[in-house]
């Protein structure tokens, strides 16, 4: 390699906000925005491109000769298309910066950075040269279609003038000998970089293949130094020793071989390279026979060309990696021969457990390798490694350099995440998945920051933040996380009995256990209980197991059932560790995947006595090796073993119901009693003795199968059929307990509930039900037939006419109510509040970056008072603008809150059958809509910028619909509070001339301009604009000036046609200009006859008493009364129209 100096010309351009936009010639591939024009993260990323290009192409990165900057001024003209629609007529002059230099003695180039366009031009850089420039950019700009709105070129034009910073860099680059190297001979294939990566350089091909994340950096080893040594010091032995590193799964044994890589320097392996690779990588892709040792025979020679050491990962996996049915080499044992040779220098790694498999398997293979054991640090060493992880992830927070960050830990934080690891999560791997948790933690605090939008929030890592986020990725609850949250026995317990009805024993002995485990009394190690639950079918087992799971770990998803009638073989058993060479085993992978769970193993007596063995292991010691000689830990797992054991020995005449000569207590404790004989029967003594508890289920009572049959009826109820329609389903009381009767099998328990349920009630109830339509109201009786010898149930279902319309009024109002909502939600996601949400964030960013430079400018000793005092005004300048986007992004999201509390009030009072169509339902929908709208007009008003003027032009035939438009039009903006000037529009007459001049009929002042006047404006009295006497008008002109004057009124540009008993018609124009003599005889010269104008108009038809807009549609619910009346409405219809399409 040589090192020689590279000239790199970086552009600097100004964006406006103290933002600065850098780029550099002929590297199109990177570009920066900051606040100033010099980054090191920048200049790194240049020397990283320059020494990863091919040597051949590096040439195409030299500048020949130093470029300068120059702008040119270009005239745009609109297209015919956007000159019809009026929003851009004139030509426009716009200015272009670009960068030119002679790019050889013919050539000569140029680049405009705004347009990211190249020009190349054979001569030098002259006034020919220039004009093509032009010529381009005009083209460039039609070809992107950037010249349809005004605004894309405005915006192309807030970009500042930009300069050129020359910077030398020394770069590494490989010489002709090196490329000679590394390239293969002529149709031969290097092998090595196809299926191993670099580890010295990682840095580099991170930041290659991934995309820059804040949150996901590459956290260096901390405390790991000593390990470092050892593995650098046998690597050094002058035999080429190869290690494998044997210690528990996350303690760090593949961070301690990066490590070495990156720091090989200071341990004497600067010519040395370190690639990594895997049993999967080298065997990808050789499906022939002899393909993959080909390969590994390539790529040993490779690394004993480049004094390569190659980290082979997991020792297991090269073990079975190559074999096949009529192949028993597997990579490993073909290594172990270059190994010992010396031709290969590997570093292997495994588990304790998997050391004693690869024993067993290849002894010869290990006796190739010095054995490096890395231990799991202690107590301490892990506390000392996360607190300097979390002092890293900190200090590369946006905001470490401020004097008040937004993101502190406290001393406990890291108190907290090591004792919930370890009393918690023994199963993970230790420091690497506390780490990890301490990565996401960090990120979920820094977006709490960033998503709240306030400059000054801040958040502090203590033990209850820890705690919570321990809660939302594990799912056990936060009370039994926080040593601050107290548990409520009673309520816990409660909570079980509504659920598993009729057994206050295995209630009371699951909340003895949370009691337990909230006190931290459970024995560490072990599964976090182990419960065998026994009695006979349908008596709530299965029920407490689900129950369990949904109050522990969040959710009855984390229940994990095997039904052990399917494991009843040693080959079926095997399956749940998988066999060796196999996939992973059932159980075991069901764990690794949902480590907070409860397993249930149901009706386990079941199941092959193999399976007895595999549960002493999780029993005992809280885990199970797989097949694949991977650990399982179960100690964050609960253990439910269900069994009928005993329950056809069982008697039911000395139990239940028969036995009226004892009481209920003696009954339970003689049937507990039983079975806990059969279960003490069955098992072996280690099994039974290992069990936490066994929990006796009784039968179910008659008051308690009456419980759950009323609890079934409930459910049907809440069923959509019933549930969303208008149906009343009265079941009387002498029906429940005739099902309970009907049902009660002390066999089965309380599975047969369900199926009478369905049998008798549901199927004739949905025959019944199937006569009404969806929108009936239905009445449905459910009694006991006396008259039948069998008591059958009667189902009598009506319809119901009193109260229909209640209903339907209900319907509407809710309807209503969520339209009410969507437009709420319209204006809280809408486009225009993300762009308002992302415009506060960027001055939110803003604040945040001046206030770190002030406060790192403040700790300099010398520093320039004037900079400081700019960095202060610039924040207090954008306070006001965030507190302003605040003030509207809370209003939208507290009228969305709002509305939707409400619909959520109605709906529930609609689906319980109560009136909804309330005359203070209505208010209160009436007063929320108001408010939604004037929330979205003030929105409108502060997005609508300066377009504060409306000129309005009314021309018709009929003087008495000029007349009521007019008197519409000021009356709609006196209530928008507008200013209202009125003009009537006469013909010029020449002889009124000085007189108009001298505002004796209160004209308008000439103005220069080479119309000519055909028309003259004579300002009117707003309360009677029809005061002309002189002459007969030819229409009107009104002048609105106000917020968003234009937008309320640009949409009335149109023929306006009333339909009543003959046609009659009229035309308004509308601009955002002031009325001037001038602009009025242009409209009057080219208006011409009405007949012959092709514009969209607006049709009033009386005789339906509907207005149709061509913009907007139908405009429903308006006043036909007076022409004035209706025209008001119409403008209220179109606006809001206008608003809604605008928050959308």
């Amino acid at each position: 390699m040589h090192n020689f100096k590279h000239k790199i010309f970086k552009v600097c351009q100004e964006l406006g906000d103290d933002f600065v936009c850098m780029r550099a010639l002929l590297y199109p591939e990177i570009n920066r925005l900051s606040d100033q024009c010099k980054s090191a993260q920048f200049d790194r990323r240049l020397i990283e491109i320059s020494e990863n290009t091919e040597i051949d192409s590096f040439s195409k990165r030299v500048l020949p000769s130093d470029p300068v900057t120059d702008s040119l001024s270009i005239e745009l003209t609109p297209t015919k298309d956007v000159a019809a629609k009026r929003c851009w007529i004139k030509p426009a002059k716009f200015t272009m910066h670009y960068v030119a230099w002679q790019h050889s003695s013919e050539l000569v180039r140029a680049w405009v950075p705004t347009l990211d366009l190249s020009i190349v031009k054979q001569g030098k850089v002259d006034a020919k040269f220039v004009g093509q420039i032009r010529s381009e950019i005009r083209s460039c700009l039609l070809r992107t279609q950037q010249l349809v709105e005004l605004r894309k070129l405005v915006y192309l034009q807030n970009s500042g003038p930009f300069s050129i910073v020359e910077s030398s860099y020394e770069v590494s680059l490989p010489s002709a000998r090196d490329v000679a190297k590394e390239e293969p001979a002529e149709n031969e294939k290097r092998e090595l970089p196809e299926v191993a990566s670099r580890l010295d350089k990682v840095n580099r091909a991170s930041r290659k293949s991934k995309k820059s994340k804040r949150g996901a950096q590459t956290i260096p080893a901390f405390h790991i130094d000593d390990q470092i040594r050892q593995l650098a010091a046998r690597l050094a032995e002058p035999d080429r020793q190869s290690v494998l590193l044997v210690g528990p799964s996350g303690v760090g044994k593949s961070k301690t071989v990066q490590a070495l890589a990156r720091r090989k320097r200071g341990f004497g392996f600067g010519p040395f390279e370190f690639w990594e690779t895997s049993g999967s990588r080298i065997v990808a892709g050789m499906s022939g026979f002899g393909q993959w040792q080909d390969r590994c025979q390539k790529i040993t020679e490779e690394l004993k060309q480049r004094d390569g050491i190659l980290h082979v990962g997991n020792l297991l996996e090269l073990l079975e990696t190559g074999k096949s049915s009529n192949q028993v080499q597997s990579i490993a044992s073909w290594m172990q021969t270059q190994v010992q040779r010396g031709n290969l220098q590997i570093i292997a790694e495994c588990t304790p457990e998997q050391l004693v498999i690869a024993e067993t398997r290849d002894p010869q293979l290990l006796e190739s390798l010095t054995v490096l054991r890395i231990d799991r640090p202690d107590s301490n060493l892990q506390k000392n490694i996360f607190g300097s992880v979390l002092d890293h992830l900190l200090e590369n927070l946006p905001d470490s350099d401020s004097s008040d960050p937004a993101v502190t830990a406290d001393p406990q934080a890291v108190d907290s995440v090591y004792w919930l690891h370890q009393r918690y999560a023994t199963y993970s791997a230790n420091p690497g998945r506390p780490i990890q948790f301490l990565q996401r933690l960090v990120e979920d605090a820094w977006h709490e920051v960033e998503s709240s939008g306030d400059a000054n929030r801040k958040v502090v890592l203590d033990a209850e933040f820890v705690a919570r986020a321990f809660s939302a990725r594990t799912g056990l609850p936060f009370f039994l996380l926080s040593r601050n949250e107290p548990l409520d026995l009673s309520a816990t317990e409660d909570w079980f009995r509504q659920r598993v009805l009729g057994q206050p024993v295995p209630v009371q002995t699951v909340t003895n256990l949370i009691a337990t485990i909230k006190s931290a009394l459970s024995p560490p190690g072990k599964p976090i209980a182990s419960l065998m639950f026994i009695g006979p079918t349908g008596v709530g087992k299965t029920e407490m197991a689900k129950s369990l799971a949904e109050f522990m770990f969040g959710s009855q998803q984390r229940l994990l059932r095997f039904d052990m009638s399917e494991f009843s073989d040693p080959v079926s058993v095997q399956r749940l560790i998988g066999g060796t060479g196999e996939k992973e085993g059932i159980l075991t992978g069901k764990v690794k995947q949902h480590p907070f769970s409860v397993v249930l193993f149901d009706e386990f007596e079941k199941a092959h006595p193999a399976f007895f063995d595999l549960l002493l292991q999780v029993l005992g010691e809280g885990r199970l090796t797989d097949g694949q000689g991977r650990t399982t830990d179960f100690s964050t797992t609960i253990i439910v073993i269900t069994s009928n054991l005993g329950a056809e020995q069982f008697k039911p005449v000395s139990f239940g119901f028969a036995g009226a000569e004892n009481d209920a207590d003696t009954k339970g404790q003689r049937y507990e009693d039983h079975f806990v004989t059969e279960v003490r029967n069955k098992l072996r003594p280690e099994l039974f003795n290992r069990l936490d508890r066994i929990v006796p289920f009784r039968p179910l009572q008659m008051e308690t199968v009456e419980q759950i049959v009323g609890r079934e009826i409930e459910k049907l109820k809440k069923r959509e059929g019933i549930w969303y329609r208008p149906v009343t389903l009265d079941v009387q009381p002498e029906v429940i307990q005739w099902l309970a009767r009907s049902s009660m099998d002390l066999r089965y328990g309380a599975r047969p509930i369900q199926r009478l349920i369905h049998d008798r009630l549901t199927v004739p109830l949905s025959e019944s039900l199937a006569n009404f339509t969806h929108e009936q109201s239905v009445a449905v009786a459910v009694t006991c037939d006396e008259t039948d010898s069998a008591r059958k149930i009667r189902i009598e279902a009506k319809g119901v006419e009193e109260g229909a319309a209640e209903i339907r009024s209900s319907r509407l109002l809710i309807d209503e109510i969520q339209q009410v909502r969507r437009r709420a939600q319209k204006l809280r996601d809408g486009d225009v509040m993300v762009g308002l949400r992302n415009e506060m964030f960027r001055l939110v960013q803003a604040n945040q970056r001046d206030h770190r430079k002030f406060n790192k400018l403040l700790k300099k000793k010398h520093h320039d008072d004037s900079y400081l005092n700019s960095l202060q005004a610039a924040i207090r300048e954008r306070e006001p603008e965030i507190e302003s986007h605040r003030f509207y992004i809370d209003m939208a999201a507290s009228i969305f809150d709002r509305c939707s509390d409400f619909e959520e009030q109605m709906l529930l009072k609609y689906f319980a059958k109560q009136d909804v169509a309330t005359g203070q339902a209505r208010a209160e929908k009436n007063d929320l809509d108001a408010e939604v709208s004037e929330a979205i007009f003030k929105n409108f008003l502060f997005h609508s910028g300066a377009a504060n003027r409306a000129s309005v032009f009314i021309w018709s035939r009929h003087e008495d619909i000029r007349q009521q438009m007019v008197r519409a039009y000021i009356d709609f903006a006196t209530s928008r509070n507008l200013r209202v000037t009125c003009y009537a529009v006469l013909r010029y007459d020449s002889s009124v001339e000085a007189s108009r001049k001298q505002g004796t009929l209160g004209g308008v002042p000439d103005e220069d301009g080479d119309t000519e006047i055909v028309a003259d404006l004579y300002r009117q009295p707003t309360n009677n604009p029809f005061s002309v006497s002189h002459a007969a008008p030819l229409g009107y002109a009104l002048e609105f000036n106000g917020p968003a004057a234009f937008p309320m009124f640009g949409h009335e540009a149109c023929r306006h046609q009333f339909r009543e008993e003959k046609l009659r018609d009229a035309l308004v124009e509308v601009t955002g200009e002031k009325v001037t003599r001038h602009q009025l005889s242009d409209l009057v010269t080219t208006l011409g006859p009405f007949d012959e104008l092709s514009i969209k108009q607006r049709v009033y038809d009386f005789s339906r008493k509907v207005a149709v807009d061509a913009a907007f549609g139908h405009l429903r619910d308006v006043d036909f009364s007076s022409i004035s009346k209706l025209v008001v409405g119409c403008v209220e219809k179109a606006l809001e129209k206008h608003l809604d399409k605008f928050m959308e």
